[in-house]
Parts: C-alpha cells; structure tokens; sequence
C-alpha cells in the first residue's frame, strides 16, 4: 500500500502532508484515544526509545483522531519527542486501513485500530497489528532489524 495524498493538522498546529512521508523510512502508529490507559503506554514506549529509532535514521508520527488541542496537550504532558497527526475526520486512518470494526472482549464495534506501519519512500513495508502498547518501542526496533533497517 502506498501512503495517499493528504494534508493534515499535526499537534502543534502546522500540517503535515504525504509528502513528509514519502521520502525515507517513517513508521505511522495508530492509538485510538489520547490519555487512556492503553495509548499513554503506546506513546511513552515509543517516546523512550525514540533516540534509538531516530539514530536508525527513521521519522515516527503517531496518528489518532483526536483535535489539535488534546493532542498537544497529550505531546507536552508526556514530553513526545515526534509529532502527532491530528485525523478527526479519520481520513487518513481509513484510506490505510487504520479505522474500522473491531473486537474487544468478544463486543465487536468500529473504531481505531492500534497498528503501527512501516513505510520507506512512501510504501508500505510492514505492518503490525498486535501491537503490545508497554512495549511497543521495543515492537518497533525488533521490526525495523528484521527488514533491514
């Protein structure tokens, strides 16, 4: 899958399009709603291990469809080195198969689906979608060695 076109809010206010993606090796996680249990765990794991990812010469964005201001007050709570991508209209998550139906303790309803995507110069080169959120860093690193990165 390739990244399509897009241009959108990211947490502190500019915007970001498929150009910002298109070129290198940029990983694009999902989570599905600012400050919950699950997400904070997600976004920190990979926050802690940034320096290692970027030292791989790889660009992280996380994408939920949470507004600007939650999203910049969820990034500045938690010192987020990357930016967040701000996709209300959930766009973006469903053009990459990131929204959708899911399942939670057998009740199956649609929402955002956690995955994290690694694309290099715009195509999609691997995709997880058990996404351990307290370990997710790791997740990301483990991936990244196991296709060349």
């Amino acid at each position: 899958m390739s990244i399509p076109n897009f241009e959108l809010s990211i947490d502190n206010g500019t915007t970001i399009s498929d150009s910002d993606i298109k070129n290198g090796k940029v990983i694009l996680f999902s989570y599905p709603k600012a400050f919950t249990p699950g997400c904070t765990k997600e976004v920190c794991s990979i926050r802690d291990y940034f320096a290692e990812i970027k030292a791989k010469g790889i660009k992280v964005f996380g994408i939920s469809a949470d507004s600007i201001e939650k999203n910049r007050k969820f990034s500045e709570e938690y010192t987020l080195p990357y930016p967040l991508i701000c996709d209300e209209e959930k766009v973006l998550l469903s053009a990459l198969g990131m929204y959708g139906e899911k399942k939670l303790y057998g009740k199956v309803s649609v929402g955002i689906l956690r995955q994290i995507i690694f694309f290099k110069d715009g195509e999609e080169v691997k995709r997880i979608k058990g996404v351990k959120t307290a370990v997710s860093g790791e997740q990301i690193l483990k991936n990244a060695e196991k296709i060349g990165w």
